[in-house]
């Protein structure tokens, strides 16, 4: 009975089942923005946060809701019709991960099979809540090879 529950414990900490709980939470935010869950999409971002983009200040939370109150709605141009990340990797390390993926994102008024590419650099860190997204870096992508 012990070595049950001593297996249990450790099989949810494990580096896999935070790994999955990580992804989980991403393709979770992903999907509410999509259903134009403003609310949802933040969900599982620290209050806490800092974000970073090229040639722009940093954002905070309140600054990430506001951008995704505009971006999630349902109606208007460049507004998101769908949004999937593509994972390249989750590593995670006691209360930290990262993860690096790149967003599939079609928005409104594109043409037809169009669709805007974005690379993403997020930390995590594990709180009593769960996993939260902390800090990020955002970048435009590009599938072109520099030179």
């Amino acid at each position: 009975m012990m070595l049950t529950l001593l297996a249990t414990a450790l099989a949810a900490t494990s580096p896999t089942a935070d790994q999955e709980a990580v992804r989980s939470a991403i393709v979770a935010g992903a999907e509410a923005c999509s259903a134009g869950n403003t609310e949802g999409s933040m969900a599982s971002v620290d209050r806490d946060l800092v974000l970073s983009y090229p040639d722009a200040n940093d954002r905070t939370f309140d600054g990430l809701a506001a951008g995704y109150a505009r971006l999630c709605r349902r109606e208007g141009d460049n507004t998101v019709v769908s949004t999937t990340p593509e994972f390249e990797e989750i590593a995670v390390n006691g209360d930290v991960a990262i993860a690096r993926l790149i967003w599939k994102t079609r928005l409104r008024g594109m043409p037809e099979g169009a669709f805007r590419k974005m690379r993403d650099f997020q930390v995590w860190r594990r709180t009593p809540d769960g996993w939260r997204f902390w800090r990020g870096v955002h970048w435009q992508y590009s599938d072109e090879r520099p030179r």
